[in-house]
């Protein structure tokens, strides 16, 4: 082998070298830089999703909370936090979304999206009148009806704040001369409760009750664009929260001396056809209701303070309610609404404390209504 053979050799093998190096500190710097990536990655979705959980928590401490939060220091990075009202899977949600940043405002910078949708809890509720039916009602006894907005106590309260005194989508008559009917109409002008020759503008007959009239508990409240999705009052009354009660046999409830003591929301799920007549106490929300709303509440007496829902009413006598009561069937046992004494009273306290337990329970941003995370 002559000497410029082996000179050839040699830079071959030095060339050779000096590219195997040079590719291997290029992998070598490709896998830091991977490396490097991937944590600052991890480390802004990391913020993202802290950013979120921010986000959760105010919103949690205020359901109408919407501004956001700018742009400032979070963990290592920055995070920029909005809210959107907005619907999923046709559900009404609050969409909370957080970009977390990492190097920020420099050549490594790299940024991660992180969205929450939490359902709206629920909403307020105003009813239409003091005493809502679906089919054709008769107050055949002493019954008064009255629409005009009072405390917890029975007391007129605000001039002009009340509702109606009777909205059916069907007719309603009088028939005898000891019943009385008043509310607020819609100018607004309080109605006193009159007999006979009662304001027909504190009593609305053949409506159309917009949505279609309500066929759950829970669409009574607004349904899911309030956000009461169906069967959620029956879920609370088992969950037993504020001295709730879910039952499909009356007998089961807590009573006093024969008198039901209520609480939260009183649900009873009755066979078709069954009846109940109670004697209540407390306050809250009753629920008498079956899938084939023929869930019977059948002259109910005692003094009890919220809402009443009922598939089907009859024969309202010895009751004092203050609140308000809607009967959903439109085919109901009979047509007498009232046969002897007993009142009706409109509070809008009292349908703000009788679902203050549910929308508690169900505040906005709280982590249990979060229904959807994306990444």
């Amino acid at each position: 082998m002559t000497g410029r053979t082996i000179i050839i050799i040699v830079v071959g093998i030095i060339l050779t070298a000096a590219i195997i190096l040079f590719r291997i500190e290029a992998a070598s710097t490709n896998i830091v830089k991977n490396v490097d990536d991937y944590y600052y990655h991890q480390t802004a979705r990391n913020i993202a999703q802290s950013g979120v959980g921010m986000g959760l928590r105010k919103l949690a401490d205020s359901s109408s909370w919407r501004a956001g939060i700018p742009l400032m220091n979070l963990l290592t990075g920055k995070v920029i936090v909005t809210l959107a009202d907005t619907t999923f899977n046709g559900c009404p949600v609050v969409r909370v979304c957080a970009v977390g940043i990492t190097g920020y405002g420099t050549n490594t910078e790299m940024r991660d999206t992180s969205t929450a949708f939490t359902a709206k809890g629920p909403g307020p509720y105003l009813p239409k009148a003091a005493a809502i039916t679906n089919g054709a009602t008769r107050d055949g006894g002493g019954l008064l009806i009255d629409g005009e907005d009072h405390d917890t106590t029975g007391t007129k309260l605000v001039a002009q704040n009340g509702i109606l005194g009777v909205f059916t989508t069907s007719t309603f008559q009088i028939t005898s001369n000891n019943s009385t009917v008043g509310g607020t109409n819609s100018i607004p002008k309080d109605i006193a409760p009159k007999k006979n020759n009662y304001d027909t503008s504190i009593i609305h007959q053949n409506q159309t009750y917009t949505g279609g009239f309500p066929k759950t508990p829970e669409q009574v409240l607004g349904g899911v664009t309030n956000g009461y999705t169906d069967g959620m009052l029956k879920i609370f009354a088992q969950s037993g929260q504020a001295g709730s009660q879910y039952v499909t046999d009356p007998v089961m409830l807590k009573a006093n001396a024969g008198i039901v003591q209520c609480s939260g929301v009183t649900y009873l799920e009755l066979a078709p056809g069954i009846t109940w007549s109670p004697k209540l106490s407390g306050s809250g929300i009753v629920v008498v209701h079956n899938s084939s709303l023929n869930a019977t509440l059948k002259q109910p007496g005692g003094m009890f303070k919220g809402l009443i829902i009922t598939d089907d009413l009859t024969n309202l006598g010895g009751l004092d309610l203050i609140g308000s009561i809607i009967q959903l069937t439109s085919t109901p046992t009979s047509d007498i609404f009232g046969t002897s004494n007993g009142s009706i009273i409109f509070s809008r306290q009292a349908i703000v404390n009788a679902l203050a337990p549910i929308r508690l329970s169900g505040s906005n941003g709280s982590a249990a209504n979060v229904i959807g995370w994306w990444e």
